[in-house]
């Protein structure tokens, strides 16, 4: 895997957002409530600080701050929505959508109570959700989050409530090792969470997935 050449866009909302030619991509989505206000605030204050140090890799700086957001996530006792199976299925038969439309290519995906990890590659089709200011990734996640969270919103009785972050967090991939690394760190999510003993006993990953088309 090579490192790319070309920044498509990079533009900053709450979070950093940037977009490159031919690198896969590792997105998380939170539901909505399943961070506190303070925790986003210092996640955001840590990152800004180890940004401007210049003392850490790109990558140090990604898995420091992943790390104390994924900790607050398995801990959080908020919202778990994504925990009932109709839920889950609406986000799991969405991605498959899109899989489908050749949209992305999707490496790996596991759908936890309060959050949905994924890595995948864009594919040529996802032109069509490119937004002229902000590029590809953000048109593609805005469409993918309205559709899963107005059709999770009815089966939950929740009509009209907001039921993701409005951001995400995404991060291109420099290489291989890190690649592997973020595959493994999907798989084991369930795990570290207490969830299961077992990654395979998890129900709702593209492991699953795979394992029924067999």
């Amino acid at each position: 895997m090579h490192r790319p050449g070309q920044t498509v866009s990079w533009y900053r909302k709450r979070l950093p957002h940037w977009e490159v030619s031919d690198a896969p991509y590792f997105v998380t989505l939170n539901l909505i409530g399943s961070l506190p206000r303070h925790v986003v605030q210092m996640i955001q204050r840590i990152n800004q600080t180890l940004r401007r140090s210049h003392l850490h890799s790109s990558d140090y700086q990604f898995r420091h701050v992943f790390a104390l957001m994924e900790k607050w996530l398995h801990a959080n006792q908020g919202h778990r929505w994504l925990e009932a199976p109709e839920v889950a299925q609406i986000v799991a038969d969405s991605i498959e959508y899109f899989v489908r439309e050749e949209i992305w290519n999707m490496h790996s995906y596991v759908i936890m109570p309060n959050h949905l990890h994924m890595k995948f590659m864009l594919l040529p089709a996802s032109q069509r959700y490119r937004q002229e200011e902000t590029g590809i990734l953000d048109g593609l996640m805005d469409s993918f989050k309205r559709y899963t969270g107005r059709a999770a919103n009815r089966v939950l009785d929740r009509t009209g409530n907001r039921f993701w972050m409005r951001e995400w967090y995404d991060h291109w991939i420099r290489d291989r090792q890190e690649a592997d690394r973020i595959e493994i760190y999907i798989r084991d999510n369930p795990v570290k969470a207490g969830l299961v003993t077992d990654w395979r006993d998890w129900s709702f990953g593209s492991w699953s997935v795979k394992q029924e088309k067999r």
